[in-house]
């Protein structure tokens, strides 16, 4: 028997359907804190639908469906493909260890996304939270909201972005901040939810927070946007509006900019933002000064 149950992020609703709803709430422990017990039905923008079967694109011969592949791309232990075709969206998982891939499809007439994600067949929710978090971007980016990969700090009911490429310095800054400015805490280490909400950028927590469980169903106005890059001596700047442009680019979905429709409402809510927010470019060393340098530049020089 199909069983639903709703989520609430960033202050959208939507459902996921599953046979085996038990065990996917055993497995989906990042989603606990968003569970939204009695949404109001009219509010419910999408529909997650597991257990489902597919035919697979990539196997089979299908002209009539159109694909475009939009972008090929490595996860974890997957290679990904976000495609379009005639209806709509498809996105599929291959995983190197030979598994059943993981399969999803969005018809643009309905508010459903159909995956053949299933506790017996996929086991890992990591697999599920990634195509999750593509469906859930796709959904709501014509709504001003968008996933950025960011680690994000609240300081006095204030939320601070660090962006940057991987392995630049992002989480650590966030530690800094933490551990040298008093009334710092972590919101969330990966991705959360930038939306746009009266013209002003507000930042959300979400299930998706990387390598540190942290899942915090709370939001903040944001206060600023570092981009972090690595230097032998700590410096920093605020960026001009095309320079800030590219440095908030790279950190929103990636595959959205291989489509015209998507990438549009992204620029869009880049473009709010940084009409909103100051952004900076912070070269650093991981020391405690770096920290102590932005928070000095953000709270006390901006005039």
């Amino acid at each position: 028997m199909r069983k639903t149950i709703y989520y609430y992020i960033a202050h959208h609703v939507f459902a996921v359907e599953s046979e085996k709803m038990d065990c996917f709430l055993e497995q989906f422990k990042s989603g606990m804190p968003f569970l939204n017990a009695t949404p109001i039905i009219d509010e419910i923008l999408f529909t997650i639908s597991l257990d489902e079967t597919l035919p697979d694109w990539g196997m089979a011969s299908l002209p009539e469906w159109e694909i475009n592949d939009l972008c090929r791309f490595d996860y974890e232990q997957s290679s990904c493909m976000f495609s379009r075709y005639k209806k709509g969206y498809l996105f599929r998982m291959d995983f190197l260890n030979g598994k059943e891939p993981l399969l999803m499809m969005k018809d643009n007439q309905i508010s459903c996304f159909h995956i053949n994600y299933s506790m017996q067949k996929h086991i890992n929710i990591i697999d599920f939270k990634f195509a999750l978090w593509v469906a859930y971007g796709i959904a709501t980016a014509p709504l001003h909201t968008v996933a950025m990969h960011a680690s994000t700090i609240v300081y006095r009911q204030q939320a601070i972005l660090f962006l940057g490429e991987s392995g630049t310095g992002k989480s650590t800054q966030s530690r800094l901040w933490i551990e040298n400015i008093p009334e710092t805490r972590l919101l969330n280490d990966d991705s959360p939810i930038v939306r746009i909400i009266n013209n002003i950028p507000i930042v959300f927590g979400s299930i998706w927070s990387g390598k540190k469980a942290c899942y915090l169903d709370e939001n903040y106005k944001l206060a600023a946007i570092v981009r972090v890059r690595q230097a032998k001596a700590n410096a920093i700047k605020r960026l001009h509006t095309l320079d800030s442009f590219a440095a908030l680019y790279p950190s929103c979905p990636p595959m959205f900019a291989y489509d015209s429709i998507l990438s549009d409402y992204i620029h869009t809510i880049i473009t709010t933002i940084i009409e909103q927010t100051p952004v900076f470019m912070l070269d650093c060393l991981p020391d405690d000064e770096s920290a102590r340098l932005t928070y000095a530049t953000i709270f006390k020089k901006i005039t």
